[in-house]
Parts: C-alpha cells; sequence; structure tokens
C-alpha cells in the first residue's frame, strides 16, 4: 500500500491525476475484483483519519475525467469537509486540497 500512496503523493504534487488502468496495471493490483479499490479506500480513509485530503481524488476515470462513484460515496461517508455539493464541485474542492498539500512537502 505505500507504494500506491507514494505514487498518488507524487501525482498530486506535479498537479497531475492518473486513471485506474495505469494504477492497477502498474501495481499489478486487478480492477475486476476490487482491489485497486479497495486499497485507494484504505489509503483515502487514513489520509482523512489524519486530516489530510484524499489522496485517492487524483485518481480518475479516462472516460469522464473525473474519480468514480466510489470517491464520491466514500468522501461523503467520511464527512469531508464540503461533500455535500455535487459531485464535480467535490472533485475540484478536493483535488485542490489535495494538490495544494502535497505541493508543499508535507
Amino acid at each position: 500500500m505505500a507504494v500506491l500512496r507514494d505514487v498518488l503523493v507524487a501525482t498530486a504534487r506535479h498537479h497531475e491525476t492518473t486513471t485506474y488502468g495505469r494504477n492497477s496495471t502498474l501495481r499489478g493490483l486487478a480492477v475486476r475484483d476490487g482491489e485497486l479499490f479497495r486499497r485507494l479506500d484504505e489509503i483515502s480513509t487514513d489520509e482523512h483519519n489524519n486530516r489530510r485530503p484524499l489522496l485517492s481524488v487524483v485518481v480518475v476515470r479516462e472516460d469522464t475525467e473525473m474519480p468514480g462513484e466510489g470517491f464520491f460515496r466514500l468522501a461523503r461517508s467520511l464527512g469531508v469537509e464540503g461533500a455535500e455539493v455535487d459531485n464535480a464541485t467535490l472533485f475540484g474542492q478536493e483535488r485542490g486540497r489535495c494538490w495544494n498539500y502535497c505541493a508543499n512537502d508535507r
């Protein structure tokens, strides 16, 4: 899980996003059996519990360039600040928080 987290931090630090497919291929995690999704949820839950933005916000679908529905369900279930808005707004807010946080080498 640490390797995947490091990839997400590096992605955010450069103000970029990556795709689910790219991360499952590079890390040997199967999207079809949900392993990547479980790991992303674990990472983001840990980040939230430590008062940091949800790192999984930088992992997006190729077709929409936004996270999947699981990200939005998790953000709302964790009570992320501002999560009561629509998905596009939540994505923009959390991605900005994540990019800023990681760019400051925290």
